[in-house]
């Protein structure tokens, strides 16, 4: 009688204990919403817990998934995101633009940075085509006129790292800098696309001057 009674206690114990236990409960991160257009949703997702930038394209049987940016942090704000179609000869594409923009501010130092992102992908093949990156950054730095610091004054420099991209109405891409001037046009066979050299534009020469008698 004895031993049932503990065998009892035993089991009331364990009961009481398995209820008091808290479900553990997964807490699941919704996607953020950057911009939608037509059947095309661009958002911030977690991919095997990492965070990326993806565009997801609903179809009628299944959803494609573009991955615009691989890594994320979490201060990433993409802003003016513009989807574009066109086309080319009989494929669709998609231009895919947004900007980006972040401060960092050290000490008597800010540093601004503007980024302008542009992708050409191709829906079909679900394959980003080309990718372009350019970077404006404004500099404010505060320059001390005396060892004591009493007196100082802001110095500001822009600087520009990148290539201006440009996407021509035949779907040709070129990218312009102070340096140098690339064209690009897309292959259907091997769907990408490819260099094309630019004829350097003819150097004007100068007339001789008629020496006077």
């Amino acid at each position: 009688m004895k031993k049932l009674f503990l065998l009892g206690c035993l089991v009331l114990l364990q009961f009481s204990v398995a209820q008091k236990k808290k479900t553990t409960v997964k807490k699941v991160e919704k996607n953020v919403v950057i911009a939608t257009f037509e059947n095309l949703s661009a958002e911030i997702t977690t991919i095997n817990k990492v965070k990326k930038f993806v565009l997801f394209s609903k179809n009628e049987q299944s959803t494609d998934t573009l991955v615009l940016k691989e890594t994320i942090d979490k201060n990433f704000k993409p802003a003016e995101f513009n989807v574009k179609n066109f086309t080319i000869g009989t494929q669709k594409m998609y231009l895919i633009s947004w900007k980006e923009n972040n401060t960092v501010t050290i000490k008597d130092k800010t540093e601004a940075t503007a980024i302008t992102e542009n992708q050409v992908w191709n829906p079909v093949t679900k394959k980003q085509l080309f990718a372009n990156t350019e970077k404006t950054i404004h500099t404010k730095e505060k320059v001390f006129l005396d060892a004591n610091k009493t007196a100082s004054h802001d110095v500001e420099r822009k600087t520009s790292e990148g290539s201006l991209f440009t996407l021509l109405t035949n779907g040709d891409v070129t990218l312009y800098s102070k340096t140098q001037q690339s064209h690009f046009v897309y292959n259907s066979e091997t769907d990408q696309y490819e260099s094309k050299k630019v004829s350097a534009s003819p150097v004007s020469k100068a007339k001789p001057k008629t020496k006077k008698r």
